[in-house]
């Protein structure tokens, strides 16, 4: 992401990528994080002045669906893959998760989480039942998605800048 637009490319052939068509926000000069929906239908991608914005995965370059949260800058976005979910993190350590209508279209309001340092990233467990999140705050912290509370918060060496979950959502990488 780049510039207000997301560059796709076509990995067909892996030797030799090419590029399609960019996927542009209007209004929004700077996208800093993107993500699939895990049905491959959709595509998010956050970025200053609050700008969420959502893309038919196969549709042409406009958006199907923009919103905006706050104004602070979102940085991380994350679906969950149970395709109900979907996180945006900014730069005040905010965490917005909104459900997700069938058609992957993000509800106009959702549940505000907290935290300290900025969203440098967003994970859900496979399961969905877990989300974790990346901060500057030199933590990790995890919440249960059924209760939308916080259930742990990891202590860090430095900031975080990336969060995964192990197979089984055993073991949370950061």
């Amino acid at each position: 992401a780049d510039a207000g637009r997301v560059q796709r490319w076509s990995l067909a052939d892996p030797a030799q990528p090419g590029l399609a068509a960019p996927l542009t926000a209007r209004g929004v000069t700077v996208l800093d994080s993107v993500s699939y929906s895990h049905d491959g239908k959709t595509l998010a991608a956050v970025g200053d002045h609050g700008a969420l914005i959502v893309w038919a995965a196969h549709g042409g370059g406009r958006p199907v669906a923009a919103d905006t949260i706050g104004g602070a800058t979102l940085t991380a976005v994350a679906y969950s893959p149970d395709g109900r979910m979907i996180a945006v993190g900014n730069q005040y350590g905010g965490v917005d998760v909104r459900t997700l209508s069938t058609s992957g279209i993000p509800a106009t309001s959702g549940t505000y989480l907290t935290s300290s340092g900025r969203i440098t990233a967003l994970a859900f467990s496979h399961n969905s039942r877990y989300l974790a999140a990346g901060t500057t705050a030199k933590a990790a912290p995890i919440w249960s998605t059924a209760s939308l509370t916080e259930i742990a918060d990891l202590p860090h060496p430095a900031g975080v800048t990336g969060v995964a979950f192990g197979t089984g959502d055993r073991h949370l990488l950061t």
